[in-house]
């Protein structure tokens, strides 16, 4: 029932969006980018939990191995929540933008994630995926700078990327790989393994554009073009080339 509704509600709100988002490529982030303001709310809620109610007293990294066990409302409803936007982002997708919906971030992703979280839900485990919900806020702000160039934050991303999906992923792997022997979310560590591998090579990735990219003499050029019609010219009415 949670799924069905989760469902109607993604629908209709990506087809009352579409009609003032036009291009195919940007209506594709519309169910993400709801997606991720549910679960950047509900998963700060629950990591705001796990810093008051269960963090080990006198450890820096340490978690009371409850916390897994331990399901609320909110982490139920984080964990329905993607799993109803995996379904509509497929089944919309095929119709409406079935040329940004690709085979292996697509399909294969959204399959395995919904197998995933299905299996996580009927264990009664949903904390497990609820707990990392935060790290959607980094694709919020590319969905939203895909869908308005104007709200595009390089820099914003990548810090809100190393905050949520390696600081606070990172931490959160370390504690499902160090609980107790025959805890049930030991089996379910792999997944944030894979996805620390993941998220590490993503960041090193946009470092690699972002920080440490040395200029070419072209861009040089450029630069320097763009400073010194910005100077003669007034660009942008502050004497600064526009950013690209």
């Amino acid at each position: 029932v949670g799924v069905a509704a989760g469902c109607a509600v993604y629908s209709a709100f990506y087809f009352v969006v579409s009609r003032k988002v036009t291009e195919s490529k940007k209506r594709a982030w519309v169910p993400t980018c709801l997606a991720a303001v549910v679960s950047t709310v509900s998963g700060a809620a629950i990591a705001l939990d796990i810093i008051n109610n269960y963090w080990q007293p006198g450890s820096l990294v340490k978690w009371n191995p409850d916390v897994w066990v331990t399901e609320t409302p909110v982490t139920k409803f984080a964990c329905i929540n993607f799993l109803a936007f995996l379904v509509v982002d497929v089944v919309v997708g095929v119709f409406q933008y079935a040329k940004h919906f690709h085979l292996l971030e697509g399909w294969v992703h959204h399959a395995a994630y919904a197998a995933f979280l299905t299996h996580l839900y009927l264990s009664r485990i949903s904390t497990a995926f609820s707990l990392f919900a935060v790290e959607e806020l980094p694709t919020l702000i590319l969905g939203l700078g895909t869908i308005n160039p104007n709200w595009r934050s390089d820099k914003g991303f990548g810090a809100t990327f190393f905050a949520t999906r390696l600081v606070w992923h990172l931490l959160g792997s370390y504690n499902a790989l160090t609980v107790p022997k025959g805890h049930p979310v030991g089996a379910n560590a792999w997944f944030a393994v894979v996805s620390s591998v993941l998220h590490l090579h993503w960041f090193s990735q946009w470092c690699m554009k972002y920080l440490f990219k040395k200029p070419s003499s072209t861009e040089n050029e450029k630069k320097a073009g763009g400073e010194t019609n910005g100077a003669a010219n007034g660009v942008n009415g502050n004497g600064k080339a526009k950013e690209t």
